[in-house]
């Protein structure tokens, strides 16, 4: 757009701005224009003229600012609980603007700790007035009631309890993970480009792999597996790594996103568990104090808030998705996508600084070559996704074969997509990602036991019990090294 320039006759005079007053309320506040097209509009069909700087101005002279003030948070706080006292539920209007839950949600996330301390120590709760000296463009009010046969929808973020307490859990995190890293709790290892998160990383794998057996009706296996995880998040409390929280939320979402029981299993016994092993002033007592408030609706819900608060503060002293980092952290990081705690967004970013960061962009390259592979192949496009992997593997040829296990660990799970819709002729490729798990990663590591017990319900789904009870027996055969590996705490 071409900048704005003033008539001969110059700028709007102040007459002519209280006369377009209301047009430009309505294109700015009411119809959420930018404020260049508002000023394009004005000039194009109301030959309307102001400067950048004037048009500011009187934004803010009437009042009609969208950008949300601190001292706009602290007053829809202070009127919530106002509110909240009297058993009343509210909207919030600032300056005639219905505002949603997630736009102040959002505000809080980005907001400076000083700022946010500010907002809730200047909201108190006996306060039932703002201060004469300040204009007060924020209106919270009962909302209209909804027809009787509408569909359901989520309470709203209502009850200030809601914000308070996600933005007090992100306060404990940032201050318990910069403590962490700068007391020297946790060291940063150049070999492998951050601190050691072993511990954490096979915690969780081998807690879905335990889901999973559960969903494919290994109840009793997965149950006992289930068990042992929960046996040792003991050791986790007790000498917890720098992504320990991270996949304490991986864990408690995923587990509810199978089973609900599951999950408000979880969030009990973590509770419970830390205030046992831990004192109550311990960060994670104080968390699970607060998350116990919200239950799994509310957890999930504010989940991506806390988590990028969590991985944004780690940023401040590693790069959290380096490659060379090994596949376990970017499997927790992709878990944390999937699981919608991590916005696509801000994976392809970390994604990205990772490969730049850690000097490997060809490998960032290849797994966006991957991506449309596994895209590809679950459109039944086998060609393309063919393809997509030939390039992959001819560049993989010319790399270190210990090196980018997940990258090659996904080419065979695309030629297995593949191949997944001609049962006569899969059993060789379903042969070579098991060899290839045990290969990379061992017997009895949770990948490969994953990989095993997924293959052996294909098989009995699609009516080859030879094949089924092959991949049975090799499971069986690593059972109790499984068993044993996930009881390991690294020290």
């Amino acid at each position: 757009m071409a900048p704005i320039t003033p008539p001969p006759e110059g700028w709007a005079t102040a007459a002519e701005w209280q006369s377009q007053k209301e047009t430009i309320t309505t294109l700015y506040r009411d119809q959420n224009k930018t404020l260049k097209e508002v000023m394009q509009l004005m000039a194009d069909k109301h030959n309307f003229y102001g400067s950048v700087k004037m048009y500011k101005s009187h934004i803010r002279k009437w009042g009609i600012d969208k950008n949300m003030k601190a001292r706009d948070a602290a007053e829809i706080i202070r009127q919530q609980k106002a509110r909240a006292a009297l058993g009343k539920s509210s909207v919030v209007y600032i300056r005639g603007k219905r505002i949603e839950p997630s736009k102040m949600q959002q505000y809080l996330a980005r907001a400076s700790a000083t700022v946010t301390t500010q907002i809730f120590d200047d909201s108190p709760e006996d306060t039932t007035s703002t201060s004469p000296s300040r204009p007060n463009f924020v209106v919270c009010r009962t909302p209209s009631p909804e027809p009787a046969d509408s569909v359901f929808i989520p309470p709203r973020l209502d009850d200030p309890n809601d914000l308070r307490v996600p933005q007090e859990c992100m306060h404990i995190l940032r201050n318990y993970v910069s403590g962490g890293f700068e007391t020297g709790k946790w060291k940063l290892d150049p070999q492998i480009g951050g601190p050691d998160t072993y511990n954490s990383l096979a915690w969780l794998g081998n807690l879905n792999t335990a889901r999973d057996l559960i969903q494919g009706k290994r109840i009793k296996q997965g149950f006992h597996l289930l068990g042992i995880c929960l046996d040792q998040y003991k050791l986790h409390l007790r000498e917890p790594d720098a992504d320990f929280w991270m996949v304490t939320y991986a864990a408690a979402v995923g587990l509810g996103q199978s089973d609900a029981k599951l999950g408000d299993m979880f969030i009990d016994y973590a509770a419970k568990l830390t205030n046992v092993v831990l004192p109550s002033n311990h960060p994670f007592s104080l968390l699970w104090a607060r998350l116990l408030t919200l239950r799994m609706p509310g957890i999930k819900q504010h989940g991506a808030a806390v988590i990028k608060s969590y991985v944004d503060t780690c940023g401040r002293y590693f790069t959290p998705l380096n490659p060379i980092r090994t596949h376990g952290p970017q499997g927790m990081y992709y878990a944390l996508h999937m699981l919608g705690l991590l916005s696509l967004q801000d994976f392809e970013m970390l994604s990205e600084q990772g490969y730049r960061e850690s000097g490997v962009i060809e490998y960032g390259k290849k797994k966006v070559n991957l991506r449309q592979g596994a895209i590809a192949a679950m459109s039944n496009r086998t060609e393309e996704a063919d393809q997509h992997c030939d390039e992959v593997v001819r560049w993989l040829d010319t790399e270190p074969k210990d090196l980018w296990s997940d990258m090659r660990l996904e080419i065979h799970w695309i030629r297995f997509q593949i191949y997944a819709g001609r049962p006569h002729e899969v059993w060789p490729v379903a042969k070579k990602l098991a060899e290839y798990c045990k290969e990379a990663y061992g017997p009895g590591h949770y990948n490969t036991a994953y990989t095993i017990s997924t293959l052996e319900s294909y098989f009995r789904q699609v009516g080859n019990e030879a094949a089924a009870e092959d991949l049975r027996r090799d499971f069986e055969s690593q059972w109790k090294l499984l068993c044993k590996k996930a009881r390991y705490f690294k020290r």
